[in-house]
């Protein structure tokens, strides 16, 4: 075992200087000395990119415009040999997991073994990992089954990481348009509003001269009851024919005024009623696409008990479900991938039809054949499907459920109780 060129002098608190060579430390594996498989994942696991960068920073390393996968391959390759770069690494990794791993080099490959599942499991698994990979005494086929359940969490790891990516980039797109919606309501019950503003003033103005009109009538009354001569008399009556012309004329336009004010205000209370309506619907669908995420990560984390993925027997959890083929006929086109999530999620193999019959019966027959199980929401879908559906799911005897609803819930229900009792348990509920 080489020895780190590192120096091994510090001092204590009253700047004595101490031997740390006197300290006993469980015997262990330089970073340069594991075994090559565990270099890759000690480097981007034990270490975070600040420690990555902190390292290579030391070193007089270039890291001006030097990506993260560049500054992760520095770190690998300087693993292979016993070198400046390799014995800082060593130093921090000693530093970050030394005093807790140290009780575990003590341990018999059962014991250690026994430790490293539970924390695996729990995913506090980094201590026990690196203390595996510098563990010299620790058997080959140990930390082979080590590697093997660190190299697979990884992967395991990117593709739930991908689909869960792809779930909040559809979510963020929904909301992102139901936002746009929002704004334009906004904009229009503003517009409303501007205009019922200004008819109101409009009225104002309209009353303000009716009260004016009604004024300059009485004063009229008043001043031909005074006045003498026919002449005059008859001019005045002219002139208040002119007067009452002109009132009628005004309450006419203050009648049709306060008519297209009221419809407006009517207009405005069903717009105010469909973007509420319009909210709700855009919360119950985002509660859905979240409880249909929360559902697959728990789904996906229980896992199937046989590790053999094309093998599934009555201790699998979705034993009932694994591998069958669900078709499901009619429903919200756009909400396809979502269906796919819920079959696909439980095991399933997903197939989709729209519920048209524009080219026959025959393409919608077809895929019926090779399902083993058929879904069929009623409330979205023609009435000459529905019926196509049934006869042929008599005619290839084949597990038809009509559903009363389209939505993910109530395609979800279907499948958990499938999972959970059996499909021959759920038919004379859904089935016909």
């Amino acid at each position: 075992m080489q020895e780190s060129s590192l120096p091994n002098r510090v001092k204590d608190e009253n700047n004595q200087v101490l031997n740390i060579d006197l300290i006993k430390s469980p015997e262990r594996l330089k970073f340069w000395e594991v075994d090559t498989c565990f270099i890759c994942p000690i480097v981007g696991m034990c270490l975070t990119v600040a420690e990555q960068r902190q390292v290579l920073k030391k070193t007089d390393f270039p890291l001006k415009k030097t990506g993260l996968y560049e500054i992760h391959e520095a770190l690998v390759v300087c693993g292979d040999s016993d070198n400046k770069i390799s014995r800082r690494v060593d130093a921090l990794l000693e530093k970050k997991f030394m005093k807790a791993a140290a009780p575990l080099f003590e341990l018999d490959d059962k014991a250690f073994m026994s430790h490293f599942k539970k924390t695996f499991k729990a995913g506090e698994y980094l201590i026990s990992f690196w203390a595996a990979a510098a563990n010299p005494k620790l058997s080959l086929e140990s930390k082979r089954k080590v590697f093997g359940e660190i190299h697979m969490s990884m992967h395991w790891g990117g593709d739930e990481s991908r689909k869960i990516k792809q779930q909040v980039t559809r979510l963020n797109g929904l909301i992102e348009k139901m936002n746009d919606e929002l704004k334009k309501g906004k904009a229009h019950r503003r517009s409303l509003q501007k205009k019922n503003d200004d008819m109101a003033r409009a009225f104002a103005r309209l009353e303000q001269e009716n009260k004016l009109l009604q004024k300059e009538n009485q004063d009229l009354g008043k001043k031909l009851q005074n006045q003498q001569g026919k002449a005059e008399v008859i001019k005045l009556q002219g002139r208040n024919r002119d007067l009452e012309d002109s009132l009628e004329h005004a309450l006419e336009s203050h009648g049709a005024a306060k008519a297209r004010l009221h419809t407006l205000k009517e207009g405005r209370e069903r717009l105010v009623m469909e973007l509420k309506l319009q909210k709700e619907r855009t919360e119950q669908v985002i509660r859905e696409a979240q409880n249909l995420i929360g559902h697959f990560v728990d789904s996906n984390q229980s896992g199937c008990a046989n590790s053999d993925p094309c093998v599934c027997d009555p201790s699998c959890p979705a034993f009932d479900l694994c591998e069958k083929r669900v078709l499901i006929v009619g429903g919200i086109a756009r909400m396809e991938s979502l269906y796919r999530e819920v079959i696909e999620g439980n095991g399933g193999v997903f197939d989709y039809h729209d519920g048209y019959m524009r080219k026959g019966s025959k393409p919608l027959e077809n895929r019926m054949k090779r399902a083993d199980m058929v879904l069929c929401p009623v409330n979205c879908n023609s009435h000459a499907a529905c019926t196509v559906v049934k006869k042929l799911g008599k005619k290839h005897k084949k597990n038809v459920h009509m559903l009363h609803n389209y939505s993910v819930s109530a395609i979800s229900q279907v499948i958990r109780d499938a999972t959970e009792y059996g499909e021959e348990k759920i038919v004379g509920t859904f089935g016909f």
